[in-house]
């Protein structure tokens, strides 16, 4: 098959198996068998994944332009590796990079959010599905996630004081934090271009 359309294929791989996986884990926290310790394979096995699809898609890519007559003039023999290397870091490495800090960074403050006011404002599976959310939506998309997740936060807490009248009620947000997962999944790069996301990206 044509490496073009491998790469165009493979495109939509993150997307599909993202949306499996967080309507995997909705179904078991649903069921009330969220394990903590299933969270931890699920981001080992997707950062994996994801490291492996970005080598296949660098791979495809240098095959694409060395089919090409114009684009192989940008790689050796013609030219160095510094401009394929660069284009490829920007392109394939950095946003993977940059997901794992965002959820690496979240999971951290979540932990330390819950250490500094001595309560518990997230549940034990809240940090993580932070971390497997910067993984399956990758960056920037990452920051319309939680800017979602905490609009959706607000609006939730608001609707359950206000039925229950007990304004000191404690929410819990893991299921805020999955249909936020799932709607950035889905509406998140139509969004990005008219809240220009990709500001954040290098």
């Amino acid at each position: 098959m044509n490496p073009d359309k491998i790469n165009n294929i493979i495109l939509f791989i993150p997307l599909v198996t993202g949306l499996l996986m967080f309507v995997y884990v909705f179904a078991k926290n649903w069921r009330g068998n969220l394990a903590v310790s299933m969270l931890k394979k699920l981001i080992l096995f997707f950062a994996l994944f994801l490291v492996a699809l970005a080598g296949v898609k660098i791979f495809l890519q240098y095959e694409i332009y060395k089919n090409d007559p114009f684009s192989q003039l940008m790689i050796p023999p013609y030219q160095s590796w510094d401009w394929f290397a660069y284009s490829m870091w920007r392109v394939n490495v950095a946003p993977l990079l940059f997901s794992m800090l965002a959820g690496a960074f979240m999971y951290a403050a979540a932990i330390f959010t819950d250490a500094r006011f001595k309560r518990e404002l997230f549940v034990e599976q809240d940090p993580y599905i932070f971390v497997l959310a910067a993984l399956a939506i990758g960056w920037p998309n990452f920051v319309m996630f939680l800017a979602l997740a905490a609009i959706l936060t607000v609006a939730q807490s608001a609707v359950i004081s206000l039925v229950k009248k007990d304004f000191t009620h404690r929410v819990v947000i893991t299921n805020v934090l999955l249909a936020s997962a799932v709607l950035v999944l889905l509406f998140g790069n139509v969004a990005g271009q008219y809240l220009k996301i990709w500001l954040l990206t290098i």
